[in-house]
């Protein structure tokens, strides 16, 4: 069960993710943009390099500028809740474990985090910290073909951290969202790549 949690965590879905990649109507310039929220939204991910790799992202609950969601490795069920602006999008709520959805965000709940999963301006080169961790938009125009499309223009994110020589890659694509995550240290590569998704407009 650690395991499979440590894999979920490394995950950065921990933020910390969908057929072909559609251009927004407008040109994509907020977080926001990159991290599409509304009741039941869905990613399922391909995972390759380690039997945790491929998980469920489910999003059941939203209110005003947050959305909880719940991810489904097959070991261990990990509830998040995230705060969404203009600036950032942060994760305020960590828990692993919850293996029963509840409605925190009507319930309430303790913040316990405050990861930064993307940050403005949202151009090359733009760094900012969480903890230990170091996260850099490498690319804005990173082209990532996947089981559930190819797509362009999107957000390549570098994350590094103190305490481990791992590197981990996440791509993002604007009114999507995470498309694909690699977790790369020496010759050992874990990737989970978008194979299927549902948006679903509005709260």
């Amino acid at each position: 069960m650690r395991k499979a949690l440590l894999m979920l965590v490394i995950g950065g879905l921990i933020i910390s993710g969908l057929v072909a990649c559609t251009h927004p109507a407008e040109p994509a310039t907020v977080p926001a943009d990159y991290f599409p929220v509304g009741v039941n939204n869905m990613w399922d991910y391909l995972g390759e390099g380690n039997e945790y790799a491929s998980y469920i992202m489910e999003m059941p609950f939203v209110k005003n500028n947050q959305a909880q969601t719940y991810v489904d490795n097959g070991g261990t069920v990990a509830a998040e809740i995230f705060q969404i602006d203009d600036n950032a999008i942060i994760r305020v709520f960590f828990a692993g474990e919850q293996y029963e959805q509840e409605n925190m965000l009507e319930s309430g709940f303790t913040a316990n985090d405050q990861t930064v999963i993307l940050k403005s301006p949202l151009k090359k080169g733009t760094v900012w910290k969480n903890d230990k961790e170091t996260r850099e938009i490498a690319a804005i125009d990173a082209q990532v073909d996947t089981p559930a499309g190819n797509f362009s223009d999107c957000l390549k994110i570098k994350i590094t951290n103190a305490d481990s020589t791992s590197i981990v890659y996440q791509y993002y694509a604007a009114g999507v969202g995470m498309v694909k995550r690699e977790f790369i240290d020496g010759d050992f590569i874990v990737t989970s790549t978008l194979q299927e998704y549902n948006i679903v407009s509005g709260q």
